[in-house]
């Protein structure tokens, strides 16, 4: 049971889970941001897909990518 209660609170401090929750809960109530923030929220959005394939790229281990040049050198 510790274990298990260490998961969600691991995913409750998931910043990517807590967005989305905190996305689709202001969506089912209607929420909209001001006008003010729709342009700032515009643009992070549109740049979202760039950032998460540089996050993804990052976390790549430099060691395994030589292993596979050397199989193909």
């Amino acid at each position: 049971m510790h274990g298990q209660r260490g998961l969600a609170h691991e995913l409750a401090r998931n910043p990517l889970l807590v967005a989305t929750a905190a996305g689709l809960v202001g969506h089912s109530l209607a929420l909209n941001p001001p006008s003010l923030v729709l342009p700032v929220l515009d643009r992070i959005g549109n740049a979202s897909i760039a950032m998460g394939l540089m996050t993804v790229g990052a976390g790549l281990q430099i060691c395994g990518i030589h292993r596979e040049w050397r199989l193909t050198a």
